[in-house]
């Protein structure tokens, strides 16, 4: 389940063990109680942000204790890369929603952190389908409205230097990261800079040393097999809730708070592994 949007409320217990709370990988109910009711954290984010409320990237957890639980030697080895090839690469769909809003909050991230001058990171899609097209109009207004600035930019899929010149790859979701490996299997690039946005947000993946595919990791059981019988155009749509950043596309602009808290946690969590 993702992260409560920006305001991080927590979700309570029940909303983190009930199957009734993921549908498709988008969080429905932050199942906090007031007198009674059930607010809906998208809506409670959106309106927080309509009052002035809501403040970006707040939170009250110690960065220290998640970095803590992480591997040592896989975070050493993600800053090795990134040391050779110090742009990271945010990829989803077709780079209009989901992968641009990593881009523009992790690049926020990075400055704050007195990080940009040294690490670049950009964004792309694993199809050509949006080739051209800006941010779509909801991710770039919910983006404005929790203070972001907003790059004019146009989306297009992952070229082949992007990605030999990559030093940390982070799939969206399950799909993109399969795409992915096909694509870099085939350039006989390194794996291992390949991970999931998800593992850096708190949500229960581990950061593995091999990346995403690598023993440890979250798709390591499908590391061995071969191209998909689907074929590569459905990958991209292939989904498992608790390794995805949800897709917004489908909904209203709650759907885009979701996602951008989704975002922000995985933002903060990179920024704890570059800063240790």
């Amino acid at each position: 389940m993702c992260h409560p949007p920006s305001h991080r409320l927590r979700h309570c217990e029940e909303a983190r063990s009930a199957d009734a709370a993921i549908n498709n990988g988008h969080c429905l109910l932050c199942n906090a109680r007031s007198n009674g009711l059930l607010i809906a954290s998208s809506s409670l984010a959106g309106l927080l942000a309509t009052t002035g409320l809501y403040t970006k990237g707040m939170s009250n957890e110690n960065p220290s204790r998640r970095c803590e639980e992480r591997s040592d030697e896989a975070i050493s080895n993600i800053r090795a890369h990134l040391a050779r090839k110090p742009q990271i690469l945010v990829v989803c769909t077709g780079n209009i929603c989901r992968s641009p809003m990593g881009e523009v909050v992790l690049r926020e991230r990075l400055a704050e952190a007195g990080l940009d001058e040294r690490y670049s990171v950009a964004s792309c899609g694993v199809s050509a389908e949006e080739q051209g097209n800006p941010i779509y109009p909801p991710a770039a207004r919910v983006l404005r409205e929790a203070g972001y600035d907003v790059p004019a930019r146009r989306a297009h899929r992952a070229s082949d230097a992007e990605l030999r010149e990559s030093g940390l790859i982070l799939a969206m979701t399950v799909g993109h990261a399969r795409s992915l490996r096909r694509r870099m299997s085939e350039l006989g690039l390194d794996l291992s800079v390949l991970h999931l946005w998800r593992e850096f947000d708190d949500s229960g993946l581990e950061i593995a040393l091999g990346g995403c595919f690598g023993e440890g990791g979250f798709l390591a059981e499908s590391a061995s097999e071969g191209r998909s019988k689907r074929g590569s155009y459905q990958d991209f749509y292939v989904s498992n809730g608790k390794a995805d950043v949800p897709d917004p596309w489908y909904g209203d602009d709650a759907g885009y708070w979701d996602t951008l808290a989704c975002v922000e946690a995985g933002a903060d969590g990179i920024i704890d592994v570059l800063s240790q």
